[in-house]
């Protein structure tokens, strides 16, 4: 059985965060993993206060040349995680994750919901976003944040 993907065009481009060089989204996974500039200011997990960390694709649904990779902390609360998600893409503010048709606005952290390859929408009012699970690390590359943008399309949609 084919691995669900999300409805991105391959041949987009976005730039690297960390090292500010442009790549084709269908590469940009492994260069963030890869990327020298991303590798010096990760920082492994070490013990308290250290932290596991979700790589994730977003797409507004609908806009297949728009995409951010993100790395959240697996300990962040969906509830967080969403409050984000709308302070970063206002026009989706004030939405709900939905895994099976089942809304999820709860406590739960972001390591009790996403496995890697899940895709999941979030819905709001006024639009949508997918959110694909790329993969799971021990560690952070931005360890003062809960959330942190690694990449993003050099074309942006009307989620911003």
């Amino acid at each position: 059985m084919a691995r669900p993907q999300l409805n991105i065009a391959h041949d987009s481009l976005g730039q690297c965060n960390f090292c500010k060089k442009i790549r084709q989204e269908s590469g940009m996974a492994h260069h963030l993993q890869a990327c020298p500039a991303r590798r010096q200011q990760f920082q492994p997990l070490s013990g308290k206060g250290s932290r596991s960390s979700c790589h994730m694709i977003v797409t507004p649904c609908g806009a297949p040349r728009t995409w951010w990779h993100i790395e959240v902390a697996a300990d962040l609360s969906l509830r967080v995680f969403q409050e984000k998600l709308g302070g970063l893409w206002p026009s989706v503010a004030h939405g709900v994750f939905v895994l099976d048709s089942t809304e999820h606005l709860d406590s739960q952290s972001v390591a009790n919901v996403f496995i890697p390859g899940l895709i999941v929408r979030y819905d709001s009012p006024t639009g949508c976003l997918m959110v694909q699970v790329i993969s799971w690390y021990d560690g952070q590359s931005a360890p003062d944040q809960t959330m942190a943008i690694m990449a993003t399309s050099l074309r942006q949609a009307e989620t911003e």
